[in-house]
């Protein structure tokens, strides 16, 4: 079945990929600042981060899906005739996508430097690759920033739909959250 509205909308798959991708990361990045907070001897000491791992591994698969569908479908034409908006839009992204791998791979790391393997939520452990304390502290260095850079860019991301949707009065973020297009583009 061929998608007439695939130059105008995003299906449903790439908005379930989106919004799931965008909870996760919120999520993870709020998840991951409370579990800095835990003392040793605090019932989440252990489980928080495992947790943000388990949650991170769906995280990595669904951002891996979305590439792929990416690749495969057809992205709907920018609305609004601003060519420097819809330059910035294509940049910020492309570093959402190049943080959420590198922000991944990096917690994966740290993860699993200490030489232990390291659970998805109790169901199969995942292997280490690599074991040093040194890589550990600058991947999760690393991981600690990367969370605040895609954090600043799901805020630029969001600033721009509610431009879209509140001053620019197009269909933007509507085609986004339900898929439909009342016509103003």
């Amino acid at each position: 079945m061929v998608d007439l509205k695939a130059d105008k909308t995003f299906g449903l798959v790439t908005r379930l990929l989106h919004w799931s991708i965008a909870f996760l990361v919120i999520g993870l990045f709020f998840l991951g600042l409370w579990m800095r907070s835990l003392d040793y001897y605090h019932p989440w000491y252990t489980l928080a981060p495992n947790l943000h791992f388990s949650f991170g591994i769906v995280f990595f698969v669904l951002v891996v899906v979305r590439l792929i569908w990416r690749l495969f479908r057809v992205t709907p034409t920018p609305l609004g005739e601003n060519r420097l908006e819809h330059a910035v839009a294509a940049v910020v992204h492309a570093f959402l996508y190049a943080l959420m791998i590198a922000l991944m791979l990096t917690g994966y790391v740290y993860a699993t430097a200490d030489d232990k393997a390291a659970s998805f939520f109790g169901l199969f452990h995942v292997p280490v690759i690599l074991h040093s304390k040194a890589v550990a502290d600058t991947a999760g260095d690393l991981h600690e920033w990367f969370a605040y850079a895609i954090m600043a860019l799901v805020v630029l991301h969001v600033i721009g739909a509610l431009k879209h949707h509140y001053i620019d009065k197009d269909d933007t973020l509507r085609r986004m959250v339900s898929g439909t297009v009342l016509g103003k583009s």
